[in-house]
């Protein structure tokens, strides 16, 4: 362990010398506004890193499948700092049948577009 001058920190940490696999999973809600064979549009109140990959959980009804998504397009569309809102392109990458089969089921439940 290394401490640093002026280091506060109550707890000590640890340097980590080498490779050390970590996973993190974070929860976030998108509101999703637009979808497609190849990929979604969706509202988020985070930015996710632009070529990012990301497993995302499409629940429709009762049904829950999860598909690998990778982010293309990041766009800021709020200026003010309290409220930023970002619009978030999604690539589905590699989805199984079961999530192509859903994601059909939710392009066949909107409207078309005119």
């Amino acid at each position: 362990m290394r401490q640093r001058f002026g280091d506060r920190r109550k707890a000590a940490r640890f340097d980590v010398l080498g490779r050390l696999g970590l996973s993190l999973f974070s929860s976030e809600r998108l509101r999703l506004l637009n979808i497609g064979r190849l990929g979604a549009l969706v509202d988020s109140a985070v930015p996710l890193g632009d070529r990012s990959l990301h497993s995302m959980r499409l629940m429709v009804d009762r049904d829950i499948t999860d598909v690998t998504v990778r982010v293309r397009r990041v766009v800021q569309i709020t200026q003010e700092p309290s409220v930023l809102r970002y619009l978030i392109g999604l690539e589905f990458v590699q989805p199984s049948a079961e999530a192509e089969a859903m994601i059909g089921r939710l392009m066949s439940s909107e409207p078309a577009a005119s």
